[in-house]
């Protein structure tokens, strides 16, 4: 075998003649060429190699009609001979080839036959044949073993070592970070799927523009960038754009985006980018700064944390100042009230295991009360009552001065340690090494001259992707843009809560990492569920094309293997407005950056006269048929804009609404400078001033309740204010009904005062009050373990924490020991059959052992008694307690779960409860 290097004409040789340091090589037409030496190779006695059940791969090109392979040579000398049906044989180094067998397994089959199916379901609805969908299937009937579409298919986390984690760089961040960012880049380069979880304004642009940085600029690699629709993509093209690094990325997609793109190629100018820095000084320089942020950066989020915290009990604060107005009297000061808020818990605690115990008026508790906290003389001169009154008074003082003390030292602390300026030269020289490496990147190329050709030929397209390692587009247009069967080494899809798995799946075919974008908690895919699903097979849930998305399908098929990270550092909405979706949503994870001086009042809840105001239209003739509410628009026109101060100069309004109807009578009234728009259509967007309109009323909410009170929905559509968040809404529909609107009116109430929450006669819990309270309580009956209510009691509390954690649950929470005058304003035991000495008596010491609420608002659930048999019903004093309650609680029409201790079932009768309360509020 002779092969000649650089001209494959080794089939027409008839004879080789060595003629000095040449050859002379006779063909089979009659010509002769003579070449040098080095040129040419002669093999002898050829390998036929097998590739039964694999795929043959030149340079990234499946090779079809393959009959036979010879191998010549050995190691790094050797070369394949491949012949093909209907072609002439050609020879290439064996470095070029890969054998790779077909990732397709039985179950891997068994699933996409079943995506297969929905798609001649939707295309057979639409009348459609062979439709895109289609086309994309019929493309993966070879799964590539490198891809993640082969890992996730056969539920096998992938192991593929591709990335550039061995090689030893500093993180750069030319877009500016935040601690959950870095890490969340850190998993996103080191591991080959990753899922950020991104709740609205933490920055999940931003995250993305980094990775890219690192990816492009540093790992040499090449990424697409897709989402459900174009708005996302076309987001990170335009802040790109205006940072001047638009050159990196081929906007592709459809294809008139295509043609127009290849219509317009330029030259990138990187003239500006070249620095008198090395790289290797400034890689030392910035390594130097990521370690001296790193623990700055955690103080730096716990000084926003506490901020939040600071406005939290100074809100509560406010509340307690109201409900106590005019009820207590001027009490001394005492040492008590020179120490720490903790210790005045803990006398508080104190005080209630006496009382509950006996032992409240014996000499040894009254000393103690003098050593320990120096109130002796103080418990004479004043009644219980406002002694207890006094005490949580103070506890809020003592509190809130500690909070801005630490506050303080943290800021004191950032500013000693110069983060500002620490933050700022990291970004600058981010940004100098960022633009450095371009620079050494695209001086030495020439001036692009691609065609369409290029995203069809591996070769091609590998130089392509040197000028334009980032590729934009949507998911169900990338095959389209690469050539078949090429591996990018990373796919970033962006919003992927949104993106369903028909058109995911083909986006993972085409990748050997995947980082996943998105939010479980925002609005998901939108499929169709009418579908007949009759002859589709049963199918595990992980891949269930009707109830998941990417981003869930992810989560749920690589489970603890892939790493999540939530960003958790909001810098979009005014502190009180993000605060709902935080509490509500979050778990209270999110950190606010955001500043209270946003706005002076953030948040409006706006009603409207009493009356069912909204209408339906049906008839099929209408186009725009659906829920409106022209009450609701009209008072937005004629009393909102007027009445709020709203000044269109200055802020951007948008009017979102869960319905189309009600968008396009609010456009065809509302003046041309409010955007409106279905919360759907909101998600990724924000205004200063978000107007919400429910459009429901009593009549019209008991078929269409389900889909306003859909807790996606009204996540993102608070999330779209940034300074102020108006609720235009029925007179007490969604007071009175609904989980997710129902706790939106609450909280709005609960932070602007609302004088209906004043004005109640059912105080809303003191939530940050009794949380410590019942910290310490719980704490001091530890030590009493041996007195059976106070062990029925930990069980319970154990037993409700459990409960509560459940994600069904998650809008309730719990405090113990809570006084019946911080549940009622003006207990009224009218018609309880008491005396006044009893009455009196009994308030100085009554409360109830568990205290079930709801998060957001602070609103009373239930109430949850544990009676212990020697306490309770062995004892015809505390019997007589217990009716005098239960009666107090009937006229307000509250509920008392009643757990005995010697009865069973606890569980199932506070599961039972809640389940009420819920159904309650549909």
């Amino acid at each position: 075998m002779i092969f000649c290097k650089g001209v494959d004409r080794t089939i027409d040789i008839r004879n080789c003649e060595a003629i000095g340091n040449r050859y002379r090589i006779c063909f089979k037409n009659g010509r002769e060429y003579f070449y040098n030496r080095n040129n040419i190779r002669i093999f002898h006695n050829p390998e036929s190699i097998s590739f039964k059940n694999k795929s043959v791969f030149h340079n990234q090109i499946l090779l079809e009609n393959i009959s036979k392979i010879l191998l010549f040579g050995k190691k790094h000398d050797a070369y394949y001979r491949i012949f093909r049906l209907h072609q002439d044989p050609f020879s290439a180094p064996v470095s070029e080839f890969e054998f790779l067998e077909n990732a397709a397994t039985p179950q891997s089959t068994f699933i996409l036959d079943y995506y297969r199916h929905i798609v001649c379901l939707l295309e057979s609805k639409h009348n459609e044949e062979k439709g895109f969908l289609t086309r994309l299937y019929d493309r993966l009937g070879f799964i590539h073993p490198e891809s993640i579409l082969a890992a996730y298919l056969n539920r096998r986390y992938p192991t593929y070592t591709g990335n550039f984690t061995s090689r030893t760089y500093p993180l750069i961040f030319p877009f500016r970070f935040n601690l959950s960012q870095k890490t969340a880049l850190e998993n996103a380069l080191s591991n080959p799927v990753s899922v950020i979880e991104g709740p609205p304004g933490t920055g999940k642009t931003q995250t993305i523009l980094n990775i890219l940085a690192n990816l492009v600029a540093v790992g040499k690699k090449s990424v697409a960038v897709v989402s459900f629709n174009n708005e996302a993509v076309n987001n990170i093209r335009d802040k790109l754009d205006k940072a001047g690094y638009g050159f990196l990325v081929a906007d592709l997609g459809r294809k008139e985006k295509r043609e127009n793109f290849f219509n317009q190629l330029q030259q990138a100018d990187v003239s500006s980018f070249k620095s008198t820095s090395s790289l290797r000084s400034l890689e030392k320089e910035i390594g130097k700064l990521n370690q001296q942020l790193a623990g700055l950066l955690a103080i730096n989020n716990s000084g926003a944390q506490l901020r939040q915290e600071l406005a939290a009990y100074r809100l509560e604060q406010q509340h307690f100042e109201k409900q106590i107005e005019g009820k207590s009297s001027r009490i001394e000061k005492l040492p008590l009230f020179a120490k720490s808020s903790e210790k005045l818990i803990t006398c508080l605690a104190d005080l209630h295991l006496a009382d509950r115990l006996g032992i409240h008026s014996t000499f040894l508790f009254k000393l103690k009360l003098f050593f320990k906290y120096g109130i002796f003389r103080f418990w004479k001169k004043s009644g219980k009552m406002d002694f207890y009154v006094t005490l949580q008074r103070e506890f809020y003082r003592l509190k809130i001065h500690e909070l801005e003390k630490i506050y303080r030292k943290n800021q004191e602390y950032l500013e000693k340690h110069s983060f500002d300026s620490l933050s700022e030269t990291h970004y600058k020289k981010s940004v100098e090494y960022f633009r450095k490496q371009l620079y050494e990147l695209y001086s030495r190329l020439a001036k692009p001259s691609f065609t369409e050709k290029a995203l069809q030929d591996s070769r091609h397209f590998r130089k392509f992707l040197k000028y334009y390692p980032v590729i934009l587009s949507t998911n169900h247009s990338l095959l389209n843009s690469i050539p078949d069967h090429y591996l990018l080494d990373y796919v970033i899809i962006d919003e992927a809560s949104q993106v369903d798995l028909l058109t995911a799946l083909p986006v993972l075919s085409r990748c050997r990492n995947l980082i996943v974008v998105g939010d479980t908690k925002q609005l998901p895919q939108i499929v169709d569920t009418k579908l007949d699903k009759t002859g589709l097979s049963s199918i595990p849930a992980e891949y269930d094309y009707f109830s998941q998305n990417i981003l869930s399908s992810i989560l749920a098929v690589f489970k603890q293997h892939v790493p999540r990270v939530i960003l958790k550092e909001h810098y979009r909405c005014h502190p009180e407005i993000i605060g709902f979706c935080n509490r509500k949503y979050y778990n209270d994870e999110l950190i606010p950056f955001t500043s209270a001086d946003m706005s002076e009042k953030p948040l409006v809840l706006y009603k409207t006269a009493k009356g069912n105001h909204s209408r339906q239209i049906t008839h099929d003739y209408v186009k725009e048929r659906g829920i409106y509410n022209q009450r609701e628009i009209d008072i937005v026109q004629n009393e909102m804009l007027e009445k709020l101060g709203i000044n269109p100069e200055k802020d951007d309004i948008g009017f979102v609404t869960p319905y189309r109807r009600q968008v396009c009578k609010a456009s065809r009234i509302l003046p041309d400078y409010i955007v409106s728009d279905t919360v759907h259509k909101y998600q990724g967007r924000e205004k200063d001033i978000i107007i919400l309109s429910t459009v429901l009323d009593k009549k019209s909410g008991r078929n269409h309740l389900h889909f306003v009170d859909d807790p996606h929905l009204v996540n993102v559509a608070v999330s779209r204010a940034r300074k102020k968040l108006i609720v235009d809404t029925d007179h007490d529909y969604f007071m009175k009904h609904g989980k997710h609107m129902r706790d939106l009116c609450h909280y709005i109430q609960y932070h602007t005062l609302d004088s209906q929450v004043i004005e109640s006669d059912i105080i809303s819990v003191f939530d940050l009050l009794y949380k410590n309270y019942s910290d310490k309580l719980k704490k001091l009956q530890a030590r009493l373990s041996d007195h059976s209510q106070f062990r029925s009691e930990n069980i319970v509390h154990a037993l409700l924490e459990d409960i509560l954690s459940r994600p069904e649950y998650s809008d309730f929470t719990f405090v113990a020991q809570v006084r019946l005058h911080d549940i009622f304003r003006n207990p009224n035991f009218a018609n309880t059959g008491s005396s006044h000495d009893m009455e009196n008596d009994y308030l100085d010491k009554a409360s109830v052992d568990f205290v079930i609420y709801r998060k957001c608002g602070n609103r009373f659930a239930f109430a949850i008694e544990v009676d212990g048999f020697a306490f309770h019903e062995n004892n015809p004093e505390q019997l007589t307690r217990d009716r005098l309650k239960q009666a107090i609680f009937d006229k307000y029409g509250l509920k008392i779960l009643r757990l005995p201790t010697n009865g069973s079932g606890e569980e199932q009768k506070i599961l039972a409860m809640l389940d009420r309360i819920q159904q309650s509020y549909g």
